[in-house]
């Protein structure tokens, strides 16, 4: 059920931000393991979301963004970068930060391309790629957004609280 849903759903974000271009989640983690410092991950979900799982490394923004020098601000030497891969929870709110920050910056020089992950974080889980918590300990769990959206993550992903800080036994 999971993977259905999201196709379904990733399909219509297609449709309707046919503009925004996508990443598949393999060249983002191909990417991350062979050009890192090239390019910029964008979380674009909640504070409350982020906590539990995140991608390692992506700097959460505020979905409600509004223009390119606020993401400067938070991004340090973004201009730098060639790309910025752009995520949520299935790629609605990332695809919205993506074409707004595109129309923002039409016609100026050295934009990094922008991207949207396809099918978000919560394909990510889904396909067990790796994620850190709050605490940047390793996790599988992923924030489920709500009831009806959660059900695109496998069950097992879903939590909705960050898990305790690991300590060591040393």
């Amino acid at each position: 059920m999971a993977g259905l849903g999201l196709n379904v759903v990733t399909r219509g974000i297609r449709y309707q931000l046919s503009d925004v271009e996508q990443m598949s989640t393999s060249d983002l983690q191909s990417l991350m393991e062979t050009q890192r410092d090239r390019i910029v991950v964008l979380d674009t979900r909640s504070e409350e979301e982020y906590r539990v799982s995140h991608v390692k490394g992506a700097i959460r923004i505020d979905p409600n963004v509004r223009s390119w020098r606020d993401v400067c601000a938070l991004v340090p030497n973004i201009e730098d970068k060639d790309k910025i891969v752009a995520y949520c929870s299935v790629g609605y709110r990332s695809s919205v930060v993506v074409a707004r920050l595109q129309r923002h910056m039409q016609g100026s020089d050295n934009v990094p391309q922008m991207f949207n992950l396809e099918g978000s974080l919560f394909k990510w889980a889904n396909e067990e790629r790796p994620m850190v918590n709050s605490h940047d300990d390793p996790t599988l769990y992923c924030h489920p957004y709500n009831a009806m959206w959660g059900m695109m993550l496998n069950s097992q992903l879903r939590r909705r609280e960050p898990e305790a800080k690991r300590t060591s036994n040393i």
